[in-house]
């Protein structure tokens, strides 16, 4: 059975593990906070690393193998954030 379960997210680069096979869903805005949302396999014990960037719009971001998950707005659009991800090996 799959679970989708709530990851918070930091400003800059960073990274989570999360269970293997994880998918990515989506990256929002909630409670002033941003959080990423992934779909993992309930009973999946081996865990694997996700880096993740969240740049402001006009900052500097590492491309290379990272990907583009969302835009998000903080503040009514006082900040706007974009969030790239790239998994370790797979």
């Amino acid at each position: 059975m799959k679970t989708v379960y709530k990851y918070p997210l930091l400003l800059h680069t960073h990274g989570l593990m999360l269970p293997k096979g994880a998918q990515v869903l989506s990256v929002i805005e909630q409670y002033g906070g941003v959080v990423l949302y992934a779909l993992v396999e309930d009973t999946e014990t081996r865990t694997e690393p996700l880096s993740y960037q969240v740049c402001g719009t006009g900052h500097s971001v590492i491309v290379d193998g990272y990907e583009f998950i969302n835009t998000v707005s903080l503040q009514g659009g006082t900040f706007i954030l974009h969030v790239f991800t790239k998994w370790g090996e797979r």
